[in-house]
């Protein structure tokens, strides 16, 4: 399937300082099965995507 066409842009990933957990994340959310991803998602349908929104859909403080 490949990688998500937003993955090089993706504001989360930019502004988050933790390489461990971004390796993890891109693996689960963004390589092949990124339409599990709550930002692709909100994105691909034409929403606004909160900065604080995870791929698994929580928020962040």
């Amino acid at each position: 399937m490949g990688d998500c066409k937003f993955l090089m842009k993706c504001p989360f990933f930019n502004n988050l300082n933790l390489p461990a957990t971004v390796e993890v994340l891109k693996k689960t959310y963004c390589k092949g099965t990124y339409e599990r991803c709550e930002r692709f998602r909100l994105r691909t349908a034409g929403k606004e995507v909160p900065k604080n929104l995870w791929p698994n859909g929580e928020t962040g403080n």
